[in-house]
């Protein structure tokens, strides 16, 4: 609803605490992926709660009569800093990142451009998915009735709430 650019903003978010998580994994910077690690409790049960009120208020969004202007303007660095923030939340992201370059062959190698190739590959690769996606939603919806997405948002909220919840319920059990 609030247009492309929002969209690339948000998924620009993603890519760089992805990049961010994927630094850490490839070069091995061990003191701080173990300090998120080690403070996963707390990170993921802010996270989960971001997400709950995330959830609700996508759930509980009118979309407009009328489509956004597609201008970039102030709020994509909100757009920005919220994903990037939501993203860093999860830092379990690191063992992912850590496991799939320890498959790759790069924990056997002190090769410096590997790792930039790999993180390069991740940032550029969640841009990207987010380009194509954000292509997708902006065709269909101009299609889509805003009834149907007066329910697309409560489903997508609902469920974005259920991941909010479930964080919340890790962090605490």
């Amino acid at each position: 609803t609030q247009g492309q650019p929002a969209g690339l903003a948000t998924g620009a978010g993603i890519a760089a605490a992805d990049g961010c998580y994927a630094v850490l994994a490839a070069f091995g910077i061990t003191a701080i992926s173990q300090v998120l690690l080690d403070h996963h409790i707390p990170i993921e049960f802010v996270g989960g709660i971001a997400l709950l009120i995330l959830g609700v208020r996508i759930a509980r969004t009118i979309p407009p009569l009328q489509h956004a202007n597609p201008a970039v303007t102030i709020a994509s660095a909100r757009w920005f800093t919220s994903a990037f923030a939501l993203t860093l939340a999860n830092p379990m992201t690191i063992i992912s990142f850590g496991v799939i370059f320890a498959g790759l062959g790069l924990a056997r190698s002190d090769n410096i451009s590997s790792g930039a190739l790999l993180v390069t590959g991740v940032v550029l690769g969640s841009m990207c998915w987010w380009l194509a996606l954000t292509t997708v939603v902006r065709a269909f919806g101009r299609i889509v009735s805003r009834a149907a997405l007066i329910w697309i948002n409560r489903l997508a909220g609902s469920l974005i709430a259920v991941f909010g919840v479930l964080a919340v319920v890790s962090a605490v059990g």
